[in-house]
């Protein structure tokens, strides 16, 4: 089978803002990406290993810079891999959903409406081509267009203000667990693994930028992960490589089961 046309089927989705924008749902405590993403590493084996068995928790609080999942032997904080001005658009154009108690869940109009310009960060980020043009990014002047005055005229600034804002993210001094919001979907059949194809594609993307890392930060750890048939796909860079390290069924998780079957069912 010829692999470019596999490739060019290698399609992907965002998933809802309720599953992964913290407090997108009004008056719903479990609307935090973080929490199930700890209840996933809790039943995964590999993670396990790395804390020597003991489960994962939630930091008491996180003003002293705390991860988002600590144990005794490894700890680990969870990032979001998308661009700002995609985040916050989506959080603004996007219908409003409130969960009002008793069962009962409101859906109101979004909070605006007519057109904007976001960054769609891998792709963007694919675009990077050397550590010089990272550095330009990084060391060029903060950029922060309200959402209403954003424009084409304005897309090379725009652009480079998400980037350095996620080279800043890729700079924490902590393990790292970076998850992309979308799923992923391969449109062929496939007579080889499946994983390989995204792996390809996610390092094609993440390459770079994950290399940056490692040189201003060796012995911290880098894990990449999305979804892919109802399961957490986990990756971690190593050697200029995207090594496949787990797959963590979603159903595992109480909260993500819950918010996916309460707020993206489809009547929202």
């Amino acid at each position: 089978m010829n692999n470019e046309i596999i490739k060019h089927n290698l399609k992907y989705s965002r998933i809802s803002p309720a599953l992964y924008i913290s407090k997108f749902v009004d008056h719903e405590p479990l609307c935090n990406y973080e929490t199930y993403l700890r209840e996933l590493i809790n039943n995964s084996e590999y993670f396990l290993n790395l804390s020597k068995g003991n489960e994962y928790e939630e930091p008491e609080s996180e003003s002293n810079g705390e991860s988002d999942a600590i144990s005794d032997y490894y700890s680990i904080d969870f990032k979001l891999v998308e661009s700002t001005t995609m985040i916050e658009s989506n959080r603004q154009f996007s219908y409003s959903i409130s969960n009002l108690g008793d069962g009962v869940t409101a859906c109101g109009s979004s909070n605006r409406t007519g057109e904007t310009v976001c960054t769609v960060l891998h792709c963007a980020l694919r675009e990077l081509v050397s550590f010089d043009e990272i550095n330009e990014i990084i060391n060029s002047p903060d950029c922060n267009i309200k959402l209403e005055r954003r424009n084409l005229q304005q897309i090379d600034l725009i652009c480079k203000g998400d980037i350095k804002k996620y080279f800043k993210i890729l700079s924490t001094n902590k393990n790292l667990l970076l998850y992309i919001p979308c799923e992923f979907m391969i449109e062929l059949e496939l007579v080889d693994d499946e994983i390989r194809y995204i792996k390809e594609a996610l390092l094609k993307d993440y390459g770079l930028s994950f290399e940056y890392r490692r040189k201003i930060l060796s012995k911290k750890d880098t894990f990449l992960c999305c979804i892919y048939k109802n399961s957490l796909l986990v990756f971690k860079y190593e050697n200029n490589n995207m090594i496949f390290v787990d797959m963590i069924n979603l159903n595992k998780s109480p909260t993500y089961t819950y918010l996916k079957e309460k707020y993206d069912s489809g009547v929202f």
